[in-house]
C-alpha cells in the first residue's frame, strides 16, 4: 500500500486561463475544458469562466466531467472570450457532451460564436440540436454522449455530430468575440442538466473531421478515464470507465497500488481481458479487485491496454492513471504549510477527512505544545477563527478528526496532508508588517519607515500575549460544534 505523502494547496483564485497543444501535427487543438477547471468564482478573470451570479449549478464530478445542474434559476457563464474578432473568421470548436433534461424555454446550452444580430449558436436539447437564427435542426438522442463540432469557414457554418455533417448554413457578418457555452442566458429562467467531457478549439482554420481528427479519437489508445487522472474519490469502491480506442476489440485491465507494477504489468496487477462493450471495471467490491474495499489515504493506479489481434500495432499500451481515496485525517490546509501572505485576521480552513464528523483544533506558538496536545477546541465546521494574530510570530496548528466517538490523532511531523503517519502541524511564518506581508524583494522601504516598523515590532514583542483558545467567539463556536456533533 502506498500512502499519499505530498502536500497540495488549492490555488484556484489566481488561475486565469491557459492553453495546451494537444496534437503533434498542424493544425492543433487548444483546450478550454478537459476535466480540471471549475468555474466557481468571477475572480478567475474576464477571459475564462465568466460567471454571472453565484455558482449554484456547476461542479466537476469524480469522473472529471463538468456537470451543469438544472436548478431552476437563471445563470450565465462563458468559457473563453476571444477579444480579436479576426481570429474567429475561420475557426473550429468541438465538444463531447450530453444533455439529460431542460426546463426552460429560452437558451439551454450554446456552443459557438457571436457577432451581434448575425450570431450563430448551437442550441442543445435532450432530443435534438438547433442552429439558432435558422430553421436548421437535427434529431439526435443527446442523453447519450456525442461529439459535436462547429466549423466556421470563409462563408458558412457547418455542424458535425460524431464526425457526420448534419447542418450547413451561410454565415454573414463579423465581430465574433467568444467561444464556449452559455447556460441559462436571457431574461427568462432557462436551465438544463448537462455533462461535458471536454471543449477544444482552434483558430487556425475551419476543419472537417477528415482534415482535423476529433480530439477523442487521436489514436488507438483508451481515453477519458473516469475517475479523471489524479482525482480524489470519496468512497471505498469505484467503477473505472474509459472510452475505447478506435481499433479496440477488447481491453486488458491493470489495477494496483504501485505505479511501476501497473506500468510494467507486474505482480497481480493484471485483472483480466474484457470485451469491447465492457469499457468499465469495478474495484473495491466483493467479487472484484480489492473485495474488502479501498483504503482511505491510498493512491491506486490503473491502465487499459487496447487489443485487436488483427492490427499490427496491437496492443496499444495505455498511460497509467491514478485516483486517491481521501485520508481519515484532515487535508488541504489553507493557509498551506509555511504559508506567506497571511493576514492578521486569517481564518483557517481544511478539507474534512474521510468519514469525519467533528474536528478538534489546536493552535499556538509552541511547536511541542501543539504537537503533543491531547485535546483541542471542538469544531463542527471545516474552518476556524484563531483570533487576531501578532506581528513577528510563528504559529502552529493541528486538526484532529473524530468519526463518531473515535478521535483520530496524527503523529508529529512536517506535513498536514495525508496522515497518519504525517503530522497535523502547520507552521505559518508570520513576518508581518501592518496587516499585510512584506516579502523581500517586493519593494524597498524608506529608512524612516523601516525604523518605525522595527520599533513597533520590538514594542509588540514585549507585550503580554493573548491566549488564542479562549475568546468568546471560540467558546460560542465550540458550543455550536458540540450541538452539531450530537446530531450524528
Amino acid at each position: 500500500m502506498k500512502e499519499i505523502t505530498g502536500i497540495t494547496s488549492l490555488v484556484l483564485l489566481t488561475v486565469f486561463f491557459w492553453t495546451s497543444t494537444l496534437l503533434a501535427a498542424d493544425p492543433t487543438w487548444e483546450y478550454i475544458y478537459k476535466g480540471d477547471i471549475l468555474p466557481d468564482d468571477t475572480s478567475l478573470g474576464v477571459d475564462a469562466w465568466q460567471l454571472r451570479g453565484d455558482n449554484k449549478f456547476a461542479e466537476i464530478t469524480d469522473q472529471g466531467e463538468l456537470h451543469i445542474d438544472d436548478v431552476g434559476e437563471n445563470h450565465c457563464f462563458f468559457l473563453y472570450n476571444i477579444a480579436d474578432a479576426a481570429l474567429m473568421q475561420q475557426a473550429t470548436i468541438e465538444a463531447r457532451v450530453k444533455v439529460l433534461s431542460q426546463s426552460g424555454t429560452n437558451f439551454e446550452v450554446l456552443v459557438g460564436m457571436q457577432d451581434g444580430s448575425n450570431s450563430k449558436w448551437l442550441d442543445l436539447f435532450p432530443d435534438h440540436i438547433l442552429l439558432n437564427n435558422t430553421n436548421s435542426t437535427y434529431d439526435v438522442d443527446m442523453t447519450e454522449y456525442h461529439i459535436l463540432r462547429m466549423v466556421r469557414d470563409t462563408e458558412d457554418i457547418h455542424i458535425y455530430v460524431d464526425d457526420e455533417e448534419v447542418i450547413s448554413e451561410p454565415h454573414v457578418g463579423a465581430g465574433e468575440t467568444w467561444i464556449g457555452f452559455i447556460f441559462g442566458a436571457g431574461a427568462t429562467v432557462s436551465t438544463s442538466e448537462q455533462y461535458w467531457d471536454y471543449l477544444v478549439f482552434t483558430t487556425e482554420g475551419g476543419f472537417s473531421p477528415e482534415e482535423l481528427p476529433n480530439y477523442a479519437s487521436r489514436s488507438g489508445l483508451a481515453t477519458f478515464p473516469k475517475p479523471a487522472d489524479g482525482a480524489i474519490h470519496a468512497d471505498t469502491w469505484v467503477t473505472l470507465s474509459w472510452q475505447a480506442g478506435d481499433f479496440a476489440i477488447s481491453h486488458n485491465v491493470y489495477v494496483g497500488e504501485n505505479f511501476d507494477d501497473v506500468n510494467n504489468s507486474a505482480g497481480d496487477t493484471f485483472r483480466g481481458n474484457q470485451g469491447l462493450d465492457t469499457a468499465f471495471y469495478i474495484v473495491g467490491f466483493p467479487g472484484y479487485a480489492y473485495p474488502d474495499g479501498l483504503v482511505p489515504g491510498t493512491t491506486y493506479y490503473w491502465r487499459i491496454d487496447e487489443v485487436n489481434e488483427a492490427e499490427p500495432n496491437s496492443p496499444w499500451k495505455g498511460p497509467v492513471w491514478s485516483f486517491s481515496i481521501p485520508p481519515k485525517t484532515a487535508y488541504y490546509p489553507d493557509p498551506a504549510e509555511n504559508a506567506e501572505s497571511v493576514d492578521l485576521d486569517v481564518r483557517l480552513s481544511w478539507t474534512a477527512g474521510f468519514g469525519s464528523k467533528l474536528h478538534y483544533i489546536v493552535f499556538g506558538e509552541d511547536f511541542d505544545e501543539v504537537s503533543n496536545a491531547a485535546m483541542g477546541v471542538p469544531n463542527g465546521t471545516t474552518n476556524y477563527n484563531p483570533g487576531p494574530l501578532n506581528l513577528a510570530k510563528t504559529y502552529y496548528w493541528r486538526v484532529m478528526s473524530s468519526m463518531a466517538q473515535k478521535r483520530i490523532k496524527a503523529k508529529s511531523g512536517a506535513s498536514l496532508l495525508w496522515a497518519p503517519p504525517a503530522a497535523q502541524i502547520q507552521p505559518m511564518a508570520l513576518w508581518m508588517l501592518s496587516r499585510r506581508w512584506f516579502l523581500a524583494g517586493m519593494r524597498e522601504l524608506s529608512p524612516l519607515r523601516t525604523r518605525f516598523i522595527s520599533a513597533r515590532m520590538r514594542m509588540q514583542s514585549r507585550m503580554p500575549q493573548q491566549p488564542h483558545l479562549n475568546t468568546r467567539d471560540q467558546r460560542r463556536s465550540a458550543k455550536r460544534a458540540m450541538i452539531q456533533a450530537s446530531l450524528y
